[in-house]
């Protein structure tokens, strides 16, 4: 059996073996599904897996276990998502000797999407394309925006880049998107600056 190496990554330790790596020491998918959270660790993974694999998600892989082919398998699964729950095809690499399932970064934030674009459309929350467009509409700043609508200072960037804005967020951003209730926020803004 060959030696296992630990390297320090942003507080978790990753075991490399075989060129596959396993997150040791951190939460696990379901406890990050839930938080709705992504951590720096899975950037770290799908960097790293498309270094070793290539762009491609699908195909086959060899196991770290025995060294053999392993396909794609898929199954429905359920995930809690911000206390609701939600259904996806979850896609894994079967060790067909050892019966053990492994995943990549790549077909863990597949799935995410799938429960993202679920919650998304369940409460009427704008996509990042949406999001971006509804401020490119009204030519201001991701900073202007934010002050607009008193955000923190680089939410309403980070709400186009992906992150997933809260309920009462999504409502404002959806709200602005009329251009009345931009001008009164905007003149609210221009308002409470001190002269």
């Amino acid at each position: 059996m060959t030696n296992f190496k630990l390297f320090p990554f942003f507080g978790k330790r990753l075991i490399f073996h075989r060129n596959f790596y396993l997150q040791v020491g951190a939460l696990s998918f379901a406890e990050r599904f839930q938080r709705g959270s992504i951590c720096n660790i899975q950037l770290f993974r799908l960097i790293l897996w498309r270094i070793l694999y290539g762009n491609t998600i699908g195909g086959t892989m060899k196991s770290p276990v025995t060294g053999k082919e392993m396909s794609v398998c898929q199954e429905t699964r359920t995930a809690n998502y911000r206390g609701e729950c939600y259904s996806y095809t979850a896609s894994y690499y079967l060790c067909k000797d050892s019966g053990e399932h492994f995943t990549t970064t790549a077909l863990d934030m597949e799935a995410m999407e799938q429960v993202f674009r679920q919650y998304r459309e369940r409460h009427g929350i704008p996509f990042p394309a949406e999001i971006k467009a509804i401020r490119m509409k009204y030519r201001v700043s991701a900073a202007k925006m934010s002050r607009i609508l008193g955000f923190g200072a680089n939410q309403y960037r980070l709400y186009e880049n992906g992150e997933m804005p809260s309920l009462s967020n999504a409502r404002l951003i959806t709200l602005i998107s009329e251009k009345d209730n931009f001008a009164r926020l905007k003149a609210l803004e221009e308002d409470s600056r001190p002269a």
